[in-house]
């Protein structure tokens, strides 16, 4: 993980900055997530839903370029609203979030 993000670093922040940094971390972070979820898989012999992670990498393709369109092109506000909305509209969308158990959490938040 070091090694990949000290690569990027170099290539990425001399082009980009502060922004390429934070792509560094992202795809490193990423890359280091996958490593430790076959880790896992290995030892421990889980099993993973991979429609769920389909519909999890589906979503990020499509939420990501959204957000950063959004913010490029509205002002903070107006593209943090609208990128709220996007993103549960597609977690809903996708069924990654289901709106019944949201409400249900809700509502037992609020009774407590």
């Amino acid at each position: 993980g070091v090694a990949l993000n000290v690569g990027l670093n170099l290539v990425l922040i001399p082009k980009m900055e502060a922004q390429g940094a934070a792509i560094a971390t992202i795809i490193t972070q990423s890359v280091t997530a996958l490593f430790q979820l076959i880790l896992v898989m290995r030892v421990f012999k889980f099993s993973i839903h991979w429609s769920s992670v389909s519909r999890l990498a589906l979503f990020i393709a499509f939420y990501v370029p959204t957000t950063l369109l959004l913010h490029q092109n509205f002002n903070q506000l107006w593209s943090l609203v609208a990128t709220i909305v996007i993103g549960f509209s597609l977690l809903i969308l996708l069924k990654l979030l289901h709106l019944k158990d949201l409400l249900e959490l809700v509502k037992s938040k609020t009774n407590n």
